[in-house]
């Protein structure tokens, strides 16, 4: 039986690059919150909760959605590795627009 769609696992490996990201992404910003305000972990948990949680629900998709569609159809992995490109692709623009638009000079 064949379970593969197309774009479906591209989509599947685009949602999977942040949970492998974030956990690194939360502590860049969990240290300039904590530059910026004595009560950051207060101010703003959801950095702070979510480096171990990420953490944590990498290694799920990672063993539960990525490496089982891969394992059934091997096919799949392109699409995946292509989704997860993409993606990445995506984050590095959207990390070079932030700064400019919030008014910071690169070091």
């Amino acid at each position: 039986m064949r379970y593969y769609i197309r774009n479906h696992e591209t989509k599947h490996g685009s949602l999977a690059m942040p949970e492998f990201f974030h956990p690194n992404r939360n502590r860049a910003v969990v240290a300039g919150l904590e530059r910026l305000y004595p009560d950051a972990r207060v101010k703003c948990e959801y950095f702070f909760d979510h480096i171990e949680v990420d953490e944590v629900h990498s290694g799920g998709w990672l063993n539960n959605a990525i490496a089982p569609i891969v394992e059934v159809q091997p096919e799949a992995g392109l699409e995946l590795a292509i989704g997860g490109a993409l993606r990445m692709e995506a984050m590095r623009r959207y990390n070079q627009y932030l700064p400019l638009r919030l008014g910071v000079k690169p070091e």
